[in-house]
């Protein structure tokens, strides 16, 4: 673990705080889900300061702050538990009270694009 001096505050700040929306991005990427990728990167971040010793090659930071993150992300999923459905239960039930009506998202998805700039 590295100590708290200032210098080693500018070698991390100089090191890691560039590629902070990079690993913003490729969190975001995989999970699809903006308030875990911003837990996700904040994580990493703190362990990438409690390592920081551990980076021998400057050159690699940002590669070494993508594994960070990447092994970060699934040790959330490793403790999230998914709800699970009893599929003999769901068989049984109605049909159409399985069904999804998502028409409302549909429509209000289709006129948030149509009022976007062409260039988008």
């Amino acid at each position: 673990m590295n100590d708290n001096s200032p210098r080693e505050r500018r070698r991390f700040e100089a090191l890691c705080m560039p590629f902070r929306m990079d690993v913003f991005r490729f969190v975001y990427w995989l999970c699809r889900d903006r308030a875990l990728a911003e837990d996700v990167v904040q994580e990493t971040m703190l362990r990438a300061w409690r390592s920081l010793d551990s980076l021998s090659d400057e050159k690699a930071a940002r590669p070494w702050l993508l594994t960070i993150a990447r092994r970060e992300l699934a040790r959330v999923f490793e403790r999230k538990r998914l709800p699970v459905v009893d599929l003999d239960a769901a068989s049984e039930l109605d049909p159409q009270a399985l069904a999804v009506d998502d028409r409302h998202e549909v429509e209000e998805m289709r006129r948030a694009i149509l009022k976007l700039d062409v260039i988008h």
